[in-house]
């Protein structure tokens, strides 16, 4: 079966990000987004129109508290049709699970196209769902998240993500190859707008992890992003970038003792 993969740009993947963000929060369970659509709206909200966003098959996100009866009122209430983002949408819930539900949508456009395909949510409550943190890290990241106010396609929604640093730290614990690469997105998108990047903040998270192959590839790669940062957060950043990456840079990892691919490495 062919894989749906989106962004946060497109209008029926956006009305379902747009739902989860009011019906939870009406239910008194609010959301936080994680993962690869918090990475997107910050990346937009950086760039907007002109940002470079990864495509994704599912929305993460994270519970501030946790109720089952409100969870899956909140589930349920996402069935209906709506007129979002100049599309009339229809969502269903298809399986069921408090969890790993997973919604279809139909949607016809103002050209009277129609599309249709499924999303994912990954949904974590708990910090043992959440990477390999130790106590009270998680609690950090979602005290210090912040609410994103975006105009995409044609109307405001708005993101409670985490800030840039603790979804950097979330991304290195990680440190799969997608991972790796929306760090190099964030950072460089950085560099584009003068956003500062506090990387003693990102440590502060990564200090909390559980040591082990996960932590020993997040710290390689962490040395190697800040240096690459800080030499480049200068006055007149772009020229110093390009100098970076004519000297063709890799960066390294413990883990699988070779060099990651240049794929991997900023791109102008």
């Amino acid at each position: 079966m062919k894989q749906h993969i989106y962004s946060i740009t497109d209008p029926y993947y956006l009305t379902l990000v747009k739902l989860i963000f009011e019906k939870f929060n009406d239910n008194g369970i609010p959301p936080l987004i994680v993962g690869g659509v918090a990475v997107q709206a910050h990346l937009y909200d950086m760039l907007g129109d002109g940002a470079a966003l990864r495509k994704t098959d599912d929305i993460d996100m994270m519970l501030f508290s946790f109720d089952r009866d409100r969870l899956f009122k909140s589930l349920h209430s996402l069935n209906g049709a709506y007129d979002y983002f100049g599309n009339l949408t229809d969502v269903i819930i298809k399986r069921n699970g408090e969890r790993k539900p997973v919604y279809q949508y139909e949607t016809l456009d103002k050209d009277s196209n129609v599309s249709f395909g499924e999303i994912k949510l990954n949904i974590s409550w708990k910090e043992i769902h959440f990477y390999n943190m130790k106590s009270g890290q998680v609690n950090k990241i979602m005290n210090d998240s912040i609410k994103l106010n975006l105009a995409i396609c044609g109307e405001d929604v708005s993101f409670i993500v985490p800030c840039l640093e603790h979804l950097i730290a979330t991304k290195l614990v990680g440190s799969r190859d997608k991972d790796i690469r929306d760090i190099n997105s964030l950072i460089f998108s950085a560099l584009q707008t003068d956003t500062k990047i506090d990387f003693d903040k990102v440590m502060d998270i990564l200090d909390n992890m559980y040591e082990g192959n996960k932590y020993t590839r997040a710290m390689s790669f962490y040395t190697d992003f800040r240096d690459l940062y800080e030499k480049n957060f200068i006055g007149d950043k772009l020229p110093t970038l390009f100098d970076h990456l004519d000297k063709k840079r890799v960066i390294k990892s413990d883990s699988h003792k070779s060099k990651v691919s240049n794929n991997f490495q900023l791109k102008l």
